[in-house]
Order: structure tokens, then C-alpha cells, then sequence
């Protein structure tokens, strides 16, 4: 059995309320931590979602979560946990990518 890896020894600049250790797969912690850290602030997720013309119910469907989690994540009261934290950050991160995409053809 693998000894628990903590977040102080790997990311001492980060300061993480909580954290749960999965089973004996660090490379699991650490991409959840990765994405916590890549997850845009409450305000930006919101704007994000919106701004894609995605409905908070659609995003709630698509990620398998219930609406009202949906918006306790963008209110900030919460912060989605283990795989459902990953597949909502590469969501967000893809739409905001594809935002800027574009609004960068708009402009040429």
C-alpha cells in the first residue's frame, strides 16, 4: 500500500480546504488537483456557460449532476469533487477556448 501523498508537499503555495486521497492512485489526486487549480472562478463560469448559449439544466444533463449543482458551483458555494471536477473544467475550459476562437475569426 502506497503512503497518502499530501498537497503541502507537492503545491506548498496552494492553500486547498480540503482534499480526498482516492485509493492508492496519486496520478488520480493530482489531476484532480490540476484541474481545481485550472477551474475558472465562480463569477467566469457562469459568464462562460452563458456567453456559449448553454442553459444551466443542458450543462447538468451533459455533465450527469443535478441543476442546483450546477449553480451552487457558479454561486461559489461549492466546488464539484473527483471525476465530475474534471470533466466540468475541461468543459468550461473547452467552451472558453472555442469562445475565443471565435471571436477571433469575428474580428479578421
Amino acid at each position: 500500500m502506497r503512503a497518502p501523498i499530501y498537497l503541502c508537499n507537492i503545491y506548498p503555495a496552494v492553500r486547498i480546504t480540503h482534499v480526498k486521497y482516492v485509493g492508492n492512485s496519486p496520478e488520480k489526486l493530482l489531476s484532480q488537483v490540476r484541474h481545481r487549480l485550472a477551474l475558472p472562478a465562480p463569477q467566469k463560469r457562469r459568464l462562460i456557460r452563458e456567453k456559449a448559449g448553454i442553459s444551466a439544466t443542458e450543462l447538468a444533463s451533459a455533465l450527469d449532476c443535478s441543476r442546483q449543482a450546477v449553480r451552487y458551483w457558479e454561486d461559489g458555494q461549492r466546488t464539484p469533487q473527483g471525476d465530475l471536477l474534471v470533466r466540468y473544467a475541461d468543459l468550461l475550459n473547452a467552451l472558453e477556448a472555442e469562445l475565443k476562437a471565435a471571436h477571433d475569426r469575428a474580428e479578421k
